[in-house]
């Protein structure tokens, strides 16, 4: 019998056990489509391959979500998406149907046929991308229910990704809080867990759609968390090029270029740039030369400066590590309780002279929080910057210790 009866009689087989399949687990009758859709790709019946797909994959999806099934599933998506190139469907419905994969199961690694193949190489790379920013997008969503004290709504999101994020920890040390306060509002009847009303914020990634509930009733206003504001004073440039160079890399960093970034990463918090004319009144009204004193270093130690009049008073001058003199906390503090501001941001670049191609670039940030103006609550440091193009790659590093910094400071 060659291979092609074998098959046949495998095919009549698996029908009759189909037929019977009514009355067992709808995992079983999924699995068994699945090895209908290979025997059919392997008879080059892709039209049939691609219907058994189908079949196995309504089938799987209504069974419960455990490990065996994820795998079923995602593994039917890759069979789904080889039957694709062979009926050279397009490249953006192979690449959807890696991306539908991923999110079954990212841990599941397909069979070696499917990932050795060179087109699903190529496209399961930019899937792997498309799922990490949904992944992320989600988790955004999910934040910005955390600010507002939509509890149960952040947790219904987080609990299918929270170990997929970009930062895992920080991820379940929300969904932790999450499931603490939401438990807690119920019980209380403060909160009302909306029923389950899919969005299509992420249609692809049914996982995610699945739980990401529309609320029906929302926190009062009153019992929100009200949005800070940073204050992003005028970038600190200590140029000793004074180019054409210089003014590429200033134009890289800049207030607008900060709020910007910090905007693309879902902070949820108000943004207020100092203007020049503002920063001139705020130096001229604490006597203050410029604002090269906010930007510290982690660890170093600061002595006060000694005066003639501190001498004459007796006044010992501050030592200090890592942290502000108590007379310059006090005069932050001062000025962005003037403006309304919750935070100041101080970011200082060093551009030294230029030497051949190499530049050698330091940019340092401190945000401080005016609940303890005193020591920064951010301060990071990147230095030895050499090629002008690795400047940009700065301004996402910022956002992202920022942003992580408020994600704690929430729980």
């Amino acid at each position: 019998m060659n291979i092609k009866k074998l098959l046949t009689v495998n095919i009549i087989v698996t029908c009759a056990i189909l037929f019977a399949s009514i009355v067992i687990a709808q995992t079983d009758f999924g699995k068994n489509c699945l090895y209908m859709a290979y025997d059919y790709k392997k008879l080059k019946d892709y039209k049939k391959a691609l219907e058994y797909c189908d079949k196995a994959i309504d089938a799987i999806r209504q069974e419960k979500k455990d490990v065996i099934n994820k795998n079923l599933l995602s593994e039917a998506h890759y069979l789904k998406a080889n039957v694709f190139i062979y009926m050279q469907m397009d490249e953006k419905d192979i690449e959807n149907e890696l991306l539908k994969a991923l999110a079954a199961n990212p841990d599941y690694d397909p069979p070696e046929e499917y990932s050795k193949h060179p087109a699903i190489i190529k496209l399961l790379i930019k899937a792997k991308n498309r799922y990490e920013q949904e992944v992320q997008q989600s988790f955004d969503k999910a934040l910005n229910y955390f600010a507002q004290g939509n509890y149960c709504l952040a947790m219904a999101i987080l609990e299918p990704i929270a170990t997929k994020c970009r930062n895992p920890e920080l991820a379940l040390n929300i969904l932790k809080s999450c499931q603490i306060k939401c438990t807690d509002a119920s019980s209380s009847g403060a909160v009302t867990v909306p029923s389950p009303q899919p969005q299509t914020a992420a249609p692809l990634l049914q996982p995610l759609q699945s739980v990401s509930p529309q609320p029906q009733q929302v926190t009062p206003v009153a019992q929100q968390k009200q949005f800070k504001t940073i204050g992003i004073f005028p970038v600190i440039y200590k140029d000793l090029c004074k180019d054409d160079y210089s003014k590429k890399v200033k134009a890289i960093i800049s207030q607008n270029s900060i709020c910007e970034e910090l905007k693309k990463h879902g902070i949820k918090i108000q943004f207020d740039i100092i203007d020049d004319a503002e920063a001139g009144k705020f130096k001229a009204d604490y006597n203050l030369e410029g604002f090269d004193p906010f930007v510290i270093s982690m660890g170093k130690l600061y002595v006060e400066q000694i005066t003639m009049n501190s001498i004459l008073e007796g006044v010992k001058p501050e030592a200090v590590i890592g942290k502000l003199f108590t007379s310059l906390s006090a005069k932050l503090k001062k000025m962005c309780q003037s403006k309304g501001i919750d935070y100041a941001l101080f970011v200082k670049m060093t551009i030294p002279k230029k030497k051949d191609e190499n530049s050698d670039i330091s940019i340092a940030m401190n945000l401080y929080s005016m609940n303890n103006p005193q020591k920064p609550a951010v301060n990071e440091k990147w230095e030895h910057i050499e090629i002008l193009k690795y400047v940009k790659t700065k301004l996402p590093k910022m956002a992202k210790y920022i942003e992580r910094y408020f994600c704690e400071e929430l729980l």
